[in-house]
Order: C-alpha cells, then sequence, then structure tokens
C-alpha cells in the first residue's frame, strides 16, 4: 500500500478535516489539500506527510520563521486527528502553485516576463533571504526587516523556482484564521519560500580567503562597483542564499532548467546577446552582483533592503517610456494579463502525465543549483 493511499485512508470519515485531493504524491512525501471545518472556521490548508525525519528538521525552522510574511506559514491545530503513522506538518494552502509552473505556462505560451514582474519576484526572494538571516520576533506577521545583530548563518540549500510559491494577489498571512491586505503586491501575488527539509545553519570558515578565479567578478569590475565591500554584515548561510536566488533569476530569465553549475550561469549573465529584448539593465546588473564569485562583491542584505525601501523594485509603467504605453511589455494592462492569465485563472496544480504535482519542481527540471567542483571550467568567458 501507498504513502498516498495511507493518508487517503486515513482521512476517510474525519468530519473535521475532508481530504478535498492529494496535492502531490512522491515516494518520500504526499501532500495533501484538506478542508477544515469547526464551529465558524472553514478553512483549506496544506498537510505534509513524510517518511523522514526532514519533516522534523522543516518545522523546526517553520516555526522559527513563522512570522515572516514570505515564509510559507506552519498552522497549529487543536484537535488534529491522531494515528497517522508518520510525521505530518500542517502549513497554510498556497492558492496558486508554484512560480516553476508559472514559468512553464509563460514559456509553453512564448510569453515575454515583464521587468516589472521580475522586479517583483526578486524583491519577494529577497524579502525571504532576508528572513531567513533575521526571524521576525511577531507577535503578528510583518515584512522582512535586517535586525540589529549579525544575521544568522541558516541557509535553506534548496531554494529554486519549485519552492517559491504564489499567494492571493494583494493579500498577506496573518495569523491561522485571518488575513489582512496589503499594498505590497498590487500586481503581482506575493511568493513564498517552502519545503525546508534540508535547511541547516552553515558553520563558519574562512570565507575571506580570495577564490582561485574571478574572471566573472573582474570582467564586471563588481569589487570597484561595490558601494558597500566592507560591510561585514555577512557570513556563510546568507552568501549562499543570494547565490541561489541569483540562479534562480538567472533560469527564469533564460527559460533554460539545465543551468545548474556556477559557472553556467556566470556564463549566460556575460553573454550580452542573452538580452535582445531590453531587459532592465539595472536588474541584470543586480543578478549579475548576486552571482559574485567572491562573497565581498555580492550586495549585502542591508542594501537590498535599502532598494526595495527606496522603491527601486516598485518601477511603474512610466518608468518604462513607450513600453510601459497601453498595450506594451511594461504597461499596467499587459502585467495584470499575465498574472490573470498564468497565475491566478490557472490551476493551481499540474496533473500531467507523471503524476500529481503540486510544487511544479519534477516536470520543470528545478532543483538545486550545484555549488563548487569544476562549475568554473564550464564557464564561457574571455580570460
Amino acid at each position: 500500500m501507498s504513502l498516498a493511499q495511507d493518508v487517503e485512508d486515513y482521512f476517510d470519515g474525519k468530519p473535521a478535516f475532508q481530504l478535498v485531493r492529494i496535492l502531490q504524491s512522491r515516494d518520500s512525501d504526499v501532500v495533501a489539500l484538506l478542508r477544515y471545518q469547526t464551529g465558524n472556521i472553514d478553512q483549506h490548508v496544506a498537510v505534509k506527510v513524510g517518511m523522514y525525519n526532514n519533516l522534523e528538521i522543516e518545522d523546526h525552522w517553520l516555526r522559527r520563521l513563522q512570522f515572516a510574511d514570505h515564509i510559507n506559514r506552519v498552522i497549529l491545530f487543536r484537535g488534529m486527528p491522531n494515528g497517522l503513522g508518520y510525521p505530518y506538518l500542517v502549513t497554510e494552502y498556497m492558492t496558486h502553485g508554484t512560480l516553476a509552473i508559472f514559468i512553464r505556462r509563460a514559456k509553453d505560451a512564448r510569453e515575454n516576463l515583464p521587468n516589472r514582474l521580475l522586479w517583483a519576484i526578486l524583491g519577494c526572494f529577497i524579502r525571504a533571504t532576508i528572513g531567513l538571516a533575521w526571524a521576525p520576533d511577531g507577535p503578528d506577521v510583518g515584512l522582512e526587516v535586517p535586525g540589529p545583530d549579525m544575521p544568522s548563518t541558516l541557509t535553506h540549500l534548496d531554494m529554486h523556482n519549485g519552492n517559491f510559491m504564489f499567494g492571493e494577489l494583494g493579500l498577506s498571512m496573518r495569523n491561522a484564521s485571518g488575513r489582512y491586505p496589503t499594498d505590497q503586491h498590487p500586481y503581482v501575488p506575493m511568493l513564498k519560500l517552502i519545503d525546508f527539509g534540508e535547511a541547516r545553519e552553515l558553520l563558519p570558515f574562512d570565507q575571506d580567503t580570495p577564490p582561485d578565479n574571478l574572471r566573472y567578478d573582474e570582467r564586471l569590475d563588481l569589487a570597484a562597483k561595490h558601494p558597500d565591500r566592507d560591510n561585514e554584515r555577512r557570513n556563510r548561510g546568507v552568501d549562499r542564499n543570494l547565490l541561489d536566488i541569483g540562479v534562480a533569476m538567472v533560469r527564469m530569465l533564460s527559460g533554460e532548467e539545465d543551468l545548474y553549475y556556477e559557472g553556467d550561469v556566470r556564463g549566460w549573465l556575460l553573454d550580452d546577446t542573452n538580452f535582445p529584448r531590453g531587459y532592465d539593465p539595472d536588474l541584470i546588473f543586480l543578478v549579475q552582483r548576486l552571482m559574485a564569485v567572491d562573497p565581498k562583491n555580492q550586495p549585502r542584505l542591508d542594501e537590498l533592503h535599502e532598494l526595495i525601501v527606496n522603491g527601486v523594485f516598485d518601477k511603474t509603467a512610466e518608468d518604462y517610456g513607450d513600453d510601459g504605453e497601453e498595450g506594451g511589455t511594461e504597461s499596467d494592462g499587459e502585467l495584470e494579463r499575465l498574472v490573470q492569465t498564468y497565475i491566478l485563472d490557472a490551476a493551481t496544480y499540474d496533473d500531467g502525465g507523471s503524476g500529481t504535482d503540486y510544487y511544479g519542481d519534477e516536470d520543470s527540471g528545478e532543483g538545486e543549483v550545484v555549488v563548487g567542483g569544476d562549475s568554473d571550467d564550464n564557464m564561457d568567458i574571455d580570460a
């Protein structure tokens, strides 16, 4: 008997917990959509059931990060039935699927992604990364901001587009029973980071020893252009998280799902022919900085937060001239059309030939970035 069948049998006949459907079924875990009804509460939640200790790890980190707006929220229920026989985790149900599924849909339809949408997505990536570094104290969920202390070394270690999920447009999670509107996402739903089974705090090491191969950084003159290079509010965990969101952005920009090696990603960023459509140069350079070989040349979280607060990520249609005019690629109407068609009106999950897929990572080819090794040997740049 399969794990999915065990879950279906277990919730059969439970009056307060109606099994709506199995969202994802893999050998290691099952994700089920439940409708929880009791008293005046009627809420959909996602229940992840697994066979390994990854769920215990995930539960630990989600509880620590429970007040971070861009992190999937763990939900604690009174009266949750016992006797399932497997570890399980209850989280908020993310309404509109993963970023990987959205990218796949847009790519299949030969759609171009507006710069304004890319800025919004990168802003969510950065907010989540700030939350990993400085977990908000609560008691209510709030936007992630840098704290006064040195950042945590917590790193996700599985941060890719299949592990970011869209919530509702213009809404943010407040607690297990209510939501509050936010003006942070007027056009693009908030993305939240999920799946913390691989997360851990990295041990320090001599991270300031210059890497052997700095050709990428030198080509872009990153050291000279870094406004805050000597700011030491960084560590091995922060460096890795920034690298991972850089890789996620390049996979989205390129539409190439097989970009796993750092060197391949950097080589793609150095090829100007990859930007024929008029990508925002400010956006591209920020992504290039995230992919710096020397972590000292990466932007600091403080700087990235300041850019968000100062509105750099909130560019309007007027910022893009003719492209922002009615019918243009950066217009409000085009942004609303893409979001409505490929996120809000699309199915929350894909039920394709390889089986039910809630996260969208198996079919999309999303996976862990390969760090280190011989990656620079694959980088096609001039010496």
